[in-house]
């Protein structure tokens, strides 16, 4: 038997070249490796080479909304070409199971590797059949014109059962990049999260025998991205892993980039990632500086003296910093949106060389309450759905948004904070003495911009929003309103 796996990506991570995912599908291949000794699995990043591949099934991994265009459009590729069954799995199939393409046989409910390993098994032994399948838990399929959905799949409690991901699979052709996984579920509970995942964490010891299996197949990798946000999730988990890579020198081979809420961070933990693990960047998400953002996502209040903080501890440890900042926060206004703006501008950016910034936009997820707010505004459905329109990196007039900012002012927010960026690579090549004079220049600035904060908004919002419907490039300088 072959089974071919396909990844169905945004057009932004396509564009990165890399297969952000592949760590998901990678799983899902090693479980079927251990269950299937006389299968041939591979991955396939391109839908012409399913003819030459000649696969007896095609699983589809398809964790976003805004690609199932693209996923309806490979489903009924596959079948024009190869005809054989196709399953889908990912997020999307898993909170929309309604939506399984009508050529499509089976979408994966929840957690995929053994309920995929059932539905395989009933391939291969020629009773791929709606009874049999029926009987699977975890499932939706198709049944006399309806879409019949199985009681729900029994989740995975202890991570550290499934087999070590096969990096083998990732020198097959296609962009893939070694990262690792340090658990499942989601740590923030909000409207705008999937709150039904429980935590589940894969021990230190699990974490290292995935590292040095990375290290093993990719000894030209020095940088492993961890992909999820649970890294620091469990202080004690974190801490034992620091005593193992100490025990086993793994500190001249180990550097790992972390992804981490402000929460999680303070001077001891920081004192780690820097002097043990090498961390080259810390992934920092912010949400925003707003207090009634925060109450809205049952945040413990931050203040912005807070998060100021954490940057300047990363800052003392010379770890190279990234912003996330969130928008489309349903109680966010025009003005809250400027000010949040100004105030990372003001606060952050005299962290010249070691400073990122990145502006990502909430769109409704399918199976959040944000989606459901969506759907009673009659924003989203599930028939005859343009599933382009909640694409977060390419915003339309015809895009998603619940909050009171439009589409245009909010590509023209996402552009100003990656003109960040480019502020800070220009200012950090500066000499030291000049270098001084800006950081100073810089906190005068900030204090002018504290006093008058409330006028600057103002200004901001009347003229910055203005611009966005003439499509201006450029947002206004904060300076040219202190001289």
């Amino acid at each position: 038997m072959r089974i071919a796996f396909l990844s169905i990506e945004t057009e932004e991570y396509q564009k990165k070249a890399e297969f952000i995912n592949s760590t998901n599908i990678a799983y899902l291949m090693s479980y079927l490796e251990i269950n299937f000794k006389d299968t041939l699995i591979f991955p396939l990043n391109e839908n012409s080479l399913l003819p030459l591949a000649k696969p007896d099934i095609v699983c589809i991994y398809a964790p976003y909304s805004s690609t199932f265009n693209q996923v309806i459009e490979t489903v009924t590729y596959i079948k024009e070409t190869v005809n054989v069954p196709v399953i889908i799995l990912g997020d999307h199939i898993t909170y929309l199971p309604k939506t399984l393409p009508i050529n499509a046989d089976v979408g994966i409910i929840g957690e995929g590797e053994e309920t995929l390993r059932e539905v395989i098994q009933l391939v291969k032994d020629n009773n791929f059949n709606e009874k049999s399948l029926s009987e699977v838990a975890g499932i939706v399929f198709h049944s006399r014109g309806q879409k019949i959905i199985t009681n729900n799949a029994q989740i995975i409690d202890k991570l550290d059962s499934l087999p070590l991901t096969r990096r083998f699979f990732y020198k097959m052709p296609g962009n893939w990049l070694p990262s690792l996984i340090t658990g499942r579920g989601n740590p923030k509970k909000n409207i705008y999260s999937h709150n039904n995942i429980p935590i589940r964490l894969n021990s230190a010891e699990r974490i290292i025998n995935d590292l040095v299996d990375i290290m093993t197949f990719h000894p030209e990798k020095n940088i492993i991205p961890v992909r999820d946000h649970l890294f620091l999730h469990d202080i004690n988990r974190f801490k034992n892993f620091i005593e193992i890579v100490e025990k086993t020198n793994l500190t001249k081979h180990l550097r790992l980039e972390i992804n981490a809420q402000v929460e999680q961070l303070n001077d001891e933990v920081l004192y780690l990632l820097r002097h043990v693990l090498d961390t080259p960047q810390l992934n920092i998400y912010l949400s925003s500086p707003s207090e009634k953002i925060q109450k809205e996502l049952k945040e413990n209040p931050f203040s912005i003296n807070s998060y100021k903080k954490v940057i300047d501890s990363c800052y003392k440890y010379n770890i190279k910093t990234k912003l996330f900042f969130l928008t489309g926060f349903i109680a966010e206004t025009k003005e809250e949106a400027s000010k949040n703006y100004w105030t990372v501008r003001s606060q952050y950016l005299n962290k010249f060389k070691d400073f990122k910034s990145e502006l990502e936009v909430l769109i409704p997820k399918p199976g959040t309450e944000m989606w459901q707010k969506a759907a009673q505004k009659k924003l989203v459905n599930t028939d005859n759905f343009n599933w382009d329109n909640l694409n977060p990196t390419n915003l339309t007039n015809k895009s998603v948004l619940l909050s009171n900012v439009n589409s245009n002012e909010t590509n023209l927010m996402i552009q100003s904070y990656k003109d960040l960026n480019k502020v800070v690579i220009k200012q950090s090549h500066l000499d030291s003495q000049r270098r001084k004079h800006i950081e100073s220049m810089t906190e005068k600035i900030s204090k002018i911009a504290e006093d008058l904060i409330s006028d600057i908004g103002k200004i901001y919002d009347e003229m910055f929003y203005n611009m966005a419907t003439k499509n201006y490039p450029d947002a206004p300088n904060i300076t040219d309103y202190l001289r």
